[in-house]
């Protein structure tokens, strides 16, 4: 027998199905920051865009939080800020996410969120490593 799905993957996926824009705008801050981040080009603006863009998916699963006849307490609203964040990290999570289809919570993402970018080769001039050129 399947478990009920959470308030948190309920009103996620409410707020997913009725606003399918602020999902967009979302996981796009997501990969904006991720990349700001490795490249470490304008991170403050990117983390900005992001923050913004989960906000306004937050507001939208609170409000239906609230429309369940519930109250968004403090542990509900940082497992919202977890689920939305870790599944904007997760291949299948983002897909799921963009249908409002998520089957279960997820944490908040560590470093594990630059698991797909590609790795980064450090380059030192021998000048800098102080050997002759």
């Amino acid at each position: 027998m399947a478990r009920k799905p959470t308030i948190v993957v309920r009103a996620i996926n409410a707020a997913a199905r009725r606003e399918p824009k602020a999902v967009e705008r979302f996981l796009e801050s997501v990969e904006r920051l991720k990349r700001a981040q490795v490249t470490g080009k304008r991170v403050t603006e990117a983390t900005q865009v992001q923050r913004a863009a989960l906000k306004q998916l937050l507001d939208r699963a609170h409000a239906a939080v609230a429309e369940s006849g519930r109250e968004p307490t403090a542990d509900v609203i940082r497992r919202l800020t977890a689920t939305a964040l870790g599944a904007a990290a997760d291949r299948q999570g983002r897909s799921d996410l963009r249908q409002g289809r998520l089957t279960r919570e997820y944490g908040a993402p560590g470093f594990g969120i630059f698991a797909d970018v590609p790795r980064l080769r450090l380059v030192v001039s021998r000048r800098r490593r102080g050997g002759n050129d």
